[in-house]
Order: structure tokens, then sequence, then C-alpha cells
């Protein structure tokens, strides 16, 4: 069974790096957003939530930005280390 984690970020004082990584990259690549929407199958809409800090990418949507724009997962989510997994119901 395959199965998509969503993270939800700590709250802290300090806002999250990711979404400015994720602006970053994507700007260095010389991209638009819709550009590196259709290299990672979500809508447009999608990137600029994510670039907005609003919503974080599911893991799988994380590995398939990162490999889209050459990068690595941990340098495009450097707050990684402060994130939370929602632990998996036992069933």
């Amino acid at each position: 069974m395959n199965v998509a984690y969503e993270f939800s970020l700590r709250r802290s004082r300090r806002p999250p790096k990711y979404p400015n990584r994720i602006r970053e990259c994507r700007i260095r690549c010389g991209w638009s957003q819709q550009e590196l929407a259709s290299k990672v199958h979500v809508p447009r809409s999608t990137i600029a939530a994510w670039e907005r800090g609003r919503v974080l990418p599911v893991v799988s949507a994380g590995i398939q930005l990162a490999d889209a724009m050459s990068t690595s997962v941990p340098a495009l989510f450097p707050d990684a280390a402060t994130m939370d997994r929602p632990r998996a119901k036992k069933s």
C-alpha cells in the first residue's frame, strides 16, 4: 500500500524556509509556476500555495520538485528537521 504523508509545521515564531526555497529554485531554473506545475503534475494553484507557505507538499511531491529542479530534498526543505509527521493509526 502506497501512503502519502502530509506534514505539518510545528508552531514557531520563525517562518518556514521552504516557500522561499521553492520559489528561488523555480526562478533559478527560469520557469513560471505553470511550467513547474506541469513538470510535477499538479495545478499551478498548488505551486502558488506551496510558495506562499499555505500548504506543505506531500513527500512524493517534494521528491518530484527536487528532481525537477535538480536539487536535493534537504536543500529544498531545510525545515524538515522541525516538521512533525502524523502517526499512522493502528488498525
